[in-house]
């Protein structure tokens, strides 16, 4: 396991089995979306995937839609205006790359619309994307931040985009 990963194992964010579902997006050049409010430690989780990314693979920012005429593997998408996250994610997906980005309450990303709009558009569109969900148990000062859902969308054999809630 990367250290990268494991120093959040050893913290509780998440368990080896989440590790290795991160671990195996970025070996199949999948797409990772850390979904969570910024109090459940999501901005330095995300940061440290973007790290992972750029250790794995040829990454680009991406902080407007320009940035995405750049050439590489993986589009970094943070920093970007809330409103143009989810344009940015379904311009990268068109353009058969994958993508990191960060889903907060203020910047809704809808995956599921976004790849059925891409299926849509792009023929033989086969894409998958992790999204890691992370929560806090209670609140104040004690609560403590935790993964609470891990899914996977893909494109099923019947060609529709479907997602799949999968165990740690």
């Amino acid at each position: 396991m990367d250290a990268v990963l494991q120093k959040f194992v050893d913290q509780g964010l998440f368990n080896e089995q989440v590790a290795q579902y991160i671990e195996e997006a970025f070996d199949n050049k999948e797409s990772v979306i850390i979904a969570g409010h910024r109090s459940t430690g999501s901005r330095p989780l995300m940061a440290n995937i973007m790290q992972l990314a750029k250790k794995k693979h040829d990454s680009v920012q991406v902080r407007k839609a320009e940035d995405l005429e750049k050439d590489g593997e993986y589009y970094l998408i943070f920093g970007a205006p809330a409103e143009e996250v989810e344009t940015l994610v379904g311009e990268a997906l068109k353009k058969g790359k994958a993508f990191v980005t960060l889903k907060e309450p203020e910047t809704p990303v809808s995956i599921l619309k976004v790849m059925k709009g891409v299926l849509k558009e792009v023929e033989g569109f086969d894409h998958k994307v992790l999204q890691v969900s992370l929560r806090k148990d209670g609140t104040g000062a004690s609560a403590v931040p935790f993964t609470d859902r891990v899914d996977r969308y893909f494109v099923n054999e019947k060609g529709r985009v479907k997602s799949e809630k999968l165990d740690f």
